[in-house]
């Protein structure tokens, strides 16, 4: 014990100021887009009730597949 100081009891306290729990890996933008989804409320796509509410964009499939083949074109085109 020290002689100026004879009823003082040396102590130490360690603290430290690591974490216990690390913050977990950011989120990906598609893991962040889906918890924006699901904090709004949005449900998932009914294909059913969705083809009941809209009509198709397309009056034949002949006319769709001349779209889908002139887009197909003018990529080809532009990429020359």
């Amino acid at each position: 014990m020290d002689a100026e100081y004879p009823e003082t009891v040396r102590h130490v306290e360690v603290v430290t100021t690591a974490v216990r729990n690390p913050d977990p890996k950011p989120l990906s933008t598609r893991d962040r887009a889906l918890a924006e989804v699901r904090r709004k409320g949005i449900r998932p796509f009914d294909s059913e009730r969705y083809k009941a509410d809209h009509k198709p964009g397309f009056e034949s499939d002949e006319e769709c597949e001349a779209f889908i083949a002139d887009i197909y074109a003018e990529r080809r085109k532009n990429l020359a």
